[in-house]
Parts: structure tokens; sequence; C-alpha cells
């Protein structure tokens, strides 16, 4: 496989995973018949971003896989938590890395509450179909955030992101979310590489991948997780190597969250989730 093939292999794997998620976000939202449990999250937009295409595919998804809602909902909820949590500890630039469809980080209250902006690094496709949508919805562009557009999935335009006016001066948060599962381990290497690099006064990071581990080569062989990922995973790492990884970056504070855990949170947890693994971390500095 050429260079070529495998770069468009990848944008079409994060794409299909990001349609996926944004329907099943779609569904969630009107997910509160009677006999049903709460929505996750409340998004009265989320159909409308989504689009039809991507409702009609995770309704496919789910009848094939149920609990695969749960699994992800569960984590944007906690990532959107997470990142909230960030920018009101003083976070004012929110990276989304390859977030498909999704915008709903551009949306959060805690942006426009406390000034900060989102950096939406996407291929130039998909960031097109995301600035019509949110015209359509919006008149125009989200205001707080930019968009940026990357060639290779796993590579930041370095030179682009140094140039964002004060991006030195405030801390950043990165957020990989449904990203690392479709890439080769020296892409994951590098795009973690590219993120330790950013000049700023301090980073945090939160990313979801494949432990591993036995019960984790299992699930990586699964149709569930190929439907959670957008295609077959490509990545998985220890825990033990990930650590290593990200302290070797300069990265402290590590914490792991099994997506057991997490849907576990906001509803009945999901055993067969124990092997996904929610990491976060945080720099001691900038560099």
């Amino acid at each position: 496989m050429t260079s070529q093939t495998k770069r468009i292999t990848r944008i079409g794997s994060l794409r299909t995973a990001g349609l996926i998620a944004a329907g099943l976000r779609a569904l969630e939202v009107k997910s509160s018949d009677p006999g049903t449990y709460a929505p996750i999250i409340s998004d009265d937009s989320a159909e409308f971003l989504a689009g039809e295409v991507a409702v009609e595919l995770a309704k496919q998804v789910e009848g094939e896989f149920p609990g695969i809602r749960q699994a992800l909902i569960s984590r944007q909820r906690f990532v959107s938590e997470w990142v909230t949590a960030r920018i009101r500890e003083g976070g004012r630039t929110v990276f989304s890395v390859s977030s498909g469809v999704d915008s709903r980080l551009s949306r959060l209250d805690a942006v426009s509450q406390f000034g900060a902006r989102v950096v939406d690094i996407d291929s130039k496709p998909m960031l097109l179909l995301k600035l019509h949508r949110l015209g359509q919805l919006l008149g125009a562009a989200p205001p707080h955030t930019v968009f940026m557009e990357s060639r290779i999935p796993y590579r930041l335009p370095m030179k682009t992101v140094q140039r964002l006016k004060g991006i030195s001066a405030r801390p950043a948060i990165f957020v990989l979310e449904g990203v690392l599962t479709v890439f080769d381990p020296r892409d994951v290497e590098t795009l973690l590489h590219d993120i330790a690099s950013v000049r700023v006064a301090r980073r945090a990071i939160v990313m979801d991948f494949i432990e591993a581990t036995e019960e984790g080569k299992a699930l990586a062989k699964s149709g569930f997780i190929k439907a959670y990922a957008g295609g077959p995973p490509r990545f998985l790492m220890s825990r033990e190597k990930m650590t290593g990884a990200l302290e070797k970056l300069g990265f402290r504070n590590i914490h792991w969250r099994s997506l057991e855990e997490i849907t576990g949170y906001y509803g009945p947890s999901l055993p067969e989730m124990r092997p996904v693994q929610v990491v976060t971390a945080e720099a001691v500095s900038g560099s």
C-alpha cells in the first residue's frame, strides 16, 4: 500500500467514524420517548448538523451493534465536561483534531463565557461540509472558532498553528477523540510529538484508544469496534508504553478511565468496552 493510499484510507475511516458519531448523537437527543433512559446529552442542533446520511448510517450501525450509541455518546459527554473544566481553569485554545462533522466543542457554553477559541483541524472536504451546515444553522461560521486544514490526518499544520495570535501565552487543550484507533503506531507517535512541539504556556490532552491486552485484541477484531472506529483498528498500545511515551514528551498527571467506567457515569456500564481507554494528561510546562 502506497503512502497516498494509506492516507486516503485513514481519511475515509475518520470520515465514516465522524458520520456515525454525529448520527448517533442525533438519535440520542431524540431518545427520551417513554420507556427509554433519559438522553445522555442535550443538543437541539444535533440532527440538523449530522444530516440524513449520518442519521441513517447510525441507525444501521445501532441496529447491528446495540450499545454502540451509549459508548460513543458517553465518551462525547465525558470529553465535553473535561474540556469545560480545563477552560474554567484557564485553557484558552482548544485544538479539535479530525472531529468530522462534530462541532459541539465550538458550541460549549464555556467557550463563549470565558473567551476561549476552538481550532478545528481537519481535511478540507470535512471542513467545507461542517462550515456549510453551520452556516445554514447559524447564518455564519460560529464565533470563537478557527478552521484549519490538515492535508495529512496525523499531522498538525505546525507553521499555521504557531502563528495563531496569543497561542504561546495561554494554556492549550488538545482533543484527539476517536482519532488514534485508525492510525498506525508511527502516525500516533508523530501526532503526539507535534502536540508536544506547540509552544504554549501549558498543555492538556484527552484521547482514546484500545489497550493492548488480550481482551483488547479480541475487541479489535469485532464488528462492534470496527463500527466504533469507522474501520479496522490499527493502533493498540499497553498502558505502560503509552504512559512512558507521554512522560517522555513532558506530560504528567496522567489519568486512565476505561470506557466501561465512563458509560457507568451516565447509565448502565458496558463491560465489553473495558479495553477502550480514555486518557487525560497535562504537561508540566510549555516548550
